[in-house]
């Protein structure tokens, strides 16, 4: 993906981002790739000049998003600091998070990770509140950045909500 953007400019990832051919290890039947990811880094590529850096910015960025919502989320359950700051800190240093961003540098599955804690918030909100209308487009909005992040993710994600 940096690669592609690096050579053919931030652009990229804005026509082609979809159905870029063989991006999966090589397998040409594997061709769909979920655009979010890719439009995001290309953006990011653009207002910082350099694809590598953006990729940074990008990694740094989704730790410190991934942190801030469970810490909010977590706080809005609890309402005890210390121990939504430890939530917050514990995401960012498993090893799952770490693996998925570092040893993999799977983007996509990252940036459907970050609404995680904001989908499952808006989906109690949903099922416990009298108005829930209120709460649907919010998560209509978070579902979407989902599915446009990582496909499978958003299907395990709703696998998971529903049990």
């Amino acid at each position: 993906m940096a690669g592609s953007i690096e050579s053919h400019g931030w652009l990229q990832g804005f026509f082609d981002s979809a159905w870029l051919p063989d991006w999966y290890m090589g397998d040409p039947t594997r061709v769909y790739y979920p655009p979010l990811t890719t439009w995001t880094l290309g953006l990011l590529a653009a207002a910082v000049g350099d694809v590598f850096v953006a990729y940074r910015v990008f990694v740094t960025a989704a730790i410190l998003l991934l942190g801030l919502s469970v810490f909010l989320v977590s706080y809005r359950w609890g309402g005890n600091v210390w121990a939504a700051a430890a939530g917050a800190v514990l995401v960012m240093t498993t090893p799952y998070t770490l693996r998925t961003l570092f040893a993999e540098g799977n983007l996509p599955r990252m940036l459907a990770l970050l609404p995680f804690p904001w989908l499952i918030w808006f989906t109690e909100r949903v099922l416990i509140e009298r108005r829930a209308s209120t709460f649907l487009a919010p998560l209509s909005v978070l579902w979407a950045i989902t599915v446009l992040a990582h496909v499978m993710q958003a299907a395990i994600f709703a696998v998971i909500l529903g049990i």
